[in-house]
């Protein structure tokens, strides 16, 4: 849900052309670098939380709050470092000099903005930990909401108000987040609506910090394949032109709008699991991990098909640019058939998770997103000659190959049964 943020983003940008179409692509797979930090560290929160109230621990699930909160803190500091390395990873990325300083100054601001938004991640991993999916869903629906207003009005200028182009999405989406981070700090820490706790006794406990980063750590890497494929996939797809990255990034947002069940199914199987694996209750967890997997491949199965047939329209709500729309229609029908795949991966990758093993979606993710589609996309573009296309046949595999490996791996898993995690 929080990279709908930069596909408002992209809705507004697309008044001002392909070429600013491109930088916010292009922006898109280093912001999805940075949020791998906070989707690991929400991730954490809420395996640990689930698995401390399927135990019937509430104050051991109070103090995972305070303790992810911390991580949060401690998090937006460190990633505040890529700001300074930020010109050189875009000239790492192959940026053309006709959309560098564009995507340089989009960037610029998200990225200081956007540490701020942890506590945000830390917030909605307790939320989601205790059960409770409305709350982060309603904020972030605010959140959406107003960037959705502020982006056509710091973007293209209202009543007197001066259009600020590209820097002014990068404004309203830093606007829009901090009001985030109000709220749950306002919710979690003022109303306390999900734990009652005492600030005045909360001591810093390793252990706590330490079942956190089992999962997070994990998690963040499997983000960081993710995203670092992404990264690499934007290379070559920029060696076939503006056209070609405007495409690839527009096509990614659908991808992430098609997707949005399945990571409803997601949040909700990683709590499931976790509570059923604290309370002991293995045989309830994998029948909730096998009920949820199907249902995603259902939903995200019949998504690709409206998205094959459909692909020209969805396309021109981004962009009137022919050039733009066709490339991007061969990449929805390729791509989008393997939908229901990556539906598959996404909930078998919560359910490893919510049983406090993150290793095994970390692995696939490596090889899958991280090794087989960099390597077949290069194979296939370039030295095969297939061209751009060779790209999305490479992304198609390597969903495929995932979703197929996921599904073995839990098959054969054995929930571990040892010891609690107090």
């Amino acid at each position: 849900l929080n990279s709908s943020f930069n596909v408002i983003d992209l809705f507004w940008v697309g008044r001002l052309g392909a070429n600013a179409v491109a930088a916010v692509s292009i922006a898109f797979v280093v912001i999805f670098l940075i949020m791998a930090f906070g989707i690991g560290l929400e991730i954490g929160t809420n395996s640990v939380v689930s698995r401390y109230l399927g135990e019937g621990n509430k104050k051991s699930a109070s103090d995972a709050m305070i303790h992810s909160l911390v991580l949060g803190i401690i998090m937006s500091g460190v990633i505040l470092i890529s700001f300074f390395i930020l010109e050189e990873l875009l000239l790492g990325l192959g940026v053309g000099s006709d959309i560098f300083d564009m995507t340089y100054d989009y960037l610029s601001i998200i990225i200081l903005g956007h540490a701020t938004y942890f506590l945000v991640y830390a917030a909605f991993g307790v939320f989601f930990g205790a059960g409770d999916t409305k709350t982060p869903l309603k904020i972030t629906a605010i959140l959406l909401g107003i960037n959705f207003i502020l982006d056509p009005i710091f973007i293209l200028g209202f009543s007197g108000f001066p259009a600020m182009d590209i820097v002014g999405a990068a404004y309203a989406t830093i606007i829009s987040r901090g009001i985030g981070m109000v709220l749950v700090i306002y919710l979690l820490l003022v109303r306390k609506t999900v734990f009652q706790f005492e600030i005045r006794s909360f001591k810093i406990q390793r252990l706590i910090f330490k079942r956190i980063l089992i999962v997070n750590i994990p998690s963040v890497i499997t983000f960081l394949a993710v995203s670092m494929g992404e990264i690499l996939l934007m290379r070559n797809v920029a060696m076939f032109g503006t056209y070609a990255i405007a495409s690839y990034g527009i096509s990614m947002r659908l991808d992430i709008f098609a997707i949005l069940p399945a990571v409803g199914l997601q949040i909700a199987t990683l709590a499931i699991v976790g509570q059923n694996v604290g309370a002991k209750k293995f045989s309830r967890a994998r029948k909730t991990a096998w009920a949820s997997s199907l249902m995603s491949i259902a939903i995200l199965g019949g998504i690709g098909l409206i998205f094959w047939v459909w692909a020209p329209y969805f396309l021109s709500i981004f962009s009137n640019n022919l050039q733009v729309i066709e490339v991007g229609t061969e990449y929805l029908q390729i791509v989008a058939l393997t939908y229901a795949f990556r539906g598959l991966t996404m909930t078998l990758g919560s359910a490893f998770q919510g049983a406090g093993d993150a290793k095994p979606p970390m692995i696939l993710s490596i090889v899958s997103s991280g090794i087989l589609a960099v390597t077949s996309a290069y194979i296939l573009s370039i030295v095969l000659n297939f061209g751009v296309s060779g790209v999305w046949y490479a992304i198609a595999g390597s969903a495929i190959f995932s979703g197929i490996t996921n599904a073995i791996w839990f098959k054969l898993f054995q929930f571990k049964t040892s010891k609690k995690i107090t």
